[in-house]
């Protein structure tokens, strides 16, 4: 199917890829109804979330395209390719909970691509790009990384949701808890 009038919705933190697209992509038997939300379900509102926000979208013909950030694994010396898992000489990138930039670069490359593929389809249409949470500061990095290297993000409408823009005040205390359960101190 073709692209021709997209939008663009990064999903936020979600360390170890817990949340997933739809409820069928969870690993057989591992999606719990009422426990886990997929961005799917977390798109749906109204007093009995009976409302769907992509259909609606879809209805008023919009190509809704979800980003999330997977668990994948790249090789630890240059060029740093994508391999499979337990790839001698591999690790692991927690996309949920990686580095802003990092998934921001990704989302680079996904804009150039259906920027590329709206022009093959013919379309006019200008990206919407829609960040809840942790995604509204991959965006925001994403088009500003593009507008200072001159790359055209050719996008009308950029909307931050929820999105911690001044950081997040987490106390030293907890931090450093975080630390030591985590194990990174080097006593």
């Amino acid at each position: 199917e073709k692209i021709l009038k997209p939008i663009i919705i990064i999903d936020g933190f979600d360390p170890g890829d817990k949340r997933q697209v739809l409820p069928c992509d969870y690993e057989p038997f591992k999606y719990r109804a009422g426990v886990d939300r997929s961005i799917s379900e977390m798109m749906m509102y109204g007093d009995d979330k009976e409302k769907d926000l992509i259909k609606e979208l879809q209805n008023k013909g919009y190509d809704v395209i979800i980003v999330n950030q997977p668990t994948y694994y790249i090789m630890t010396t240059p060029p740093y390719q994508k391999v499979e898992k337990g790839t001698l000489g591999s690790k692991e990138i927690d996309g949920g909970g990686d580095y802003i930039e990092r998934n921001g670069l990704n989302l680079v490359t996904l804009i150039k691509k259906i920027n590329t593929e709206l022009a093959t389809n013919g379309s006019t249409e200008k990206l919407v790009i829609v960040g809840p949470s942790m995604g509204g500061q991959i965006s925001r990095y994403a088009l500003a990384y593009m507008e200072k290297n001159n790359i055209p993000h050719n996008t009308r409408l950029w909307v931050s949701v929820d999105s911690p823009h001044l950081g997040a005040n987490i106390p030293l205390g907890a931090q450093e808890e975080i630390s030591l359960l985590k194990g990174d101190n080097n006593e």
